[in-house]
């Protein structure tokens, strides 16, 4: 943030190092103002400008604060899909055929067999879709980040396996943590303003 003093006159910003483009916003404009004399004039304001940067400044810094722009809604829609199309593509099948799905539950050594294909359904088919539709995003995504962990410990245990099975495992494990880590991030940002819940 710069500091820059205004007069009443007009506001010189010749001497500010960045650019000040028509269209970026000014995020706030403080004026502080100090009656020195008995007509209520002030003398100076405190303009605090979130600035864009020159040309002549790293290409780095550029992006490296890039936020997409008007198009952050829209990235923000595409990862939500992207995010939880696994779920529901596989997590169909879980609901049409269920009594497989309480039986693998049973094969993993999950508690509560029937529960867990219970949940496992709920969780991979209408929360799935209710994140990308955008509704109560922020909730659901913690709920999911709690899923993807349990179902990695659950049924991808790696560390009390033996031979061919540890290594697709370990991968399947640690590709849980990245999914969780993602919601973790949805939870932050949440859902964008294509969404349901708009923020």
């Amino acid at each position: 943030m710069h500091v820059y003093s205004l007069t009443k006159e007009k506001a010189d910003f010749t001497h500010l190092p960045y650019a000040m483009p028509q269209s970026q916003e000014l995020k706030s404009l403080i004026c502080l103002i100090r009656d020195q004399n008995t007509n209520g004039d002030f003398t100076s304001c405190v303009l605090a400008l979130k600035y864009a940067p020159l040309n002549n400044e790293p290409a780095m810094n550029t992006l490296r604060y890039f936020d997409f722009g008007q198009s952050r809604s829209l990235v923000l829609l595409i990862a939500r899909i992207a995010v939880v199309v696994l779920f529901i593509i596989f997590g169909i099948p879980k609901m049409t055929g269920f009594d497989g799905t309480v039986q693998y539950m049973t094969s993993l050594g999950a508690p509560m067999p029937m529960l867990a294909a219970i949940i496992a359904v709920i969780m991979e088919v209408p929360a799935a879709i209710l994140i990308v539709l955008g509704f109560f995003t922020r909730p659901l995504a913690v709920l999911f980040v709690f899923y993807t962990l349990g179902t990695a410990v659950i049924g991808h245990h790696y560390w009390n396996m033996s031979g061919d099975a540890v290594m697709p495992n370990m991968i399947n494990f640690y590709k849980n943590v990245s999914i969780a880590g993602a919601f973790l991030l949805l939870a932050v940002t949440g859902p964008g303003a294509i969404s349901i819940d708009r923020r």
